[in-house]
This record gives C-alpha cells, structure tokens and sequence, in this order.
C-alpha cells in the first residue's frame, strides 16, 4: 500500500485479549488499529462501563461525578498513538472517529481520557474538555484529565470537531448535556485548552 496515508486499512479489533498482566483492561476492551501492510501504525483502545470497572480509572479521573451515567454510559479512551511518520496524515482522526462510532453504538454518553500538556489542544480539537485539576498519572506522569461530552453537538460544532458529524446522526439528550454542564464541567476553572481547528485531514 502506498505511504501517502496508511489510514485507508483502518480496521476494528474488537475484544483483542492481550495476555499482558500490567494491561488487565486489554481483555474487555474494544482495540481499534490501523495497518499499512503488515506493519502496525496507529492504536486506540477504548473501554466501557457496560463491560469494565475502570479499576484505578475511577479515581484517576473521578469518574463517580458522572453520577447516574457512570459506570454503564461512560467509557474511557486510552493507548492512542501513531507512528511517528503517520502523525500528519489525519490518520489520528480516523481512529477516533472509528472508536468514537463505536462507542455511540454502546450507548456512551461521557468520554474520559488524559493526555500530557503537548497533547491538550490537540485533544479539545476533539471535543474534550478539562473538567478537574492537572493529577499525576502513574504511567505517564504530569496529565490533564479530559471530558468528551457526547450529546453535546453545539460544543462540537463549535470546535469544528471531527466527530461533529457522527454526533449530529444520533438523538439529543439535553438532561445528559445539562447535568455534566451543571455538576462536573462548571466546577472547573483552572487554563482551559483552546480548541482550533484541525489541520490534519
């Protein structure tokens, strides 16, 4: 296959048993890679309450504030990486657009994640947003945790996110964009990231 964008082989794994013990959430999770022959160049594995606990995902991203939407419509996002030749091929965007498709299909209502300070505009081009104070994460140090609110189609239309249009298919639940808006993103008044729009396309 041509090196132009190795996107076009983007393919789910879905439920991929890892057998790795430092990874237990491997086993419940859906794993979506993108190939470019038989090379690997991009991951993203996502997570859902439906079949999860989260283990030390709760407290790490004080998930419990999701109140009645956690644990069944809320998931987390994790383990996105692209090969470094990849990195400007909007390669990044397919897969989380894919994971992103498949989360809603599952009923997802709040995204979790983190990301290191490098990686936090990229991330609110998406659609999340900080909703607590920086924390240290055992793995990857210095993290901002960050929220993707899933009903939130005007937030996503205003950034220009790439999931926008996914969004804009599924029904409305204003009560789900009211509560987080009202009992977890409206608590939060350390920086916040400033979405732009994406260049990678």
């Amino acid at each position: 296959m041509a090196n132009s964008t190795g996107s076009d082989k983007l393919r789910p794994l879905i439920r991929v048993r890892c057998g790795s013990p430092h990874l237990p959430r491997d086993a419940t999770a859906a794993h979506f890679i993108a190939v470019d022959g038989e090379k690997i160049v991009g991951c993203l594995r996502w997570n859902s309450g439906l079949d999860t606990d989260f283990g030390e995902y709760v407290e790490l991203y004080q998930m419990h504030r999701a109140g009645p939407y956690f644990p069944a419509q809320c998931g987390t996002t994790t383990k996105v990486m692209v090969a470094p030749e990849y990195r400007r091929t909007g390669l990044v965007v397919r897969l989380c657009q894919a994971g992103y498709t498949h989360a809603r299909s599952r009923g997802l209502v709040a995204d979790f994640m983190d990301c290191n300070p490098h990686l936090e505009e990229q991330f609110a081009q998406f659609g999340y947003r900080p909703y607590r104070s920086r924390t240290e994460h055992p793995e990857y140090g210095d993290v901002l945790p960050m929220l993707l609110l899933c009903p939130d189609l005007e937030h996503l239309q205003r950034v220009r996110s790439p999931l926008a249009t996914i969004e804009a298919a599924h029904p409305r639940h204003p009560e789900a964009v009211d509560f987080f808006h009202q009992h977890v993103l409206n608590h939060h008044h350390d920086h916040r990231p400033q979405a732009t729009t994406l260049t990678e396309s």
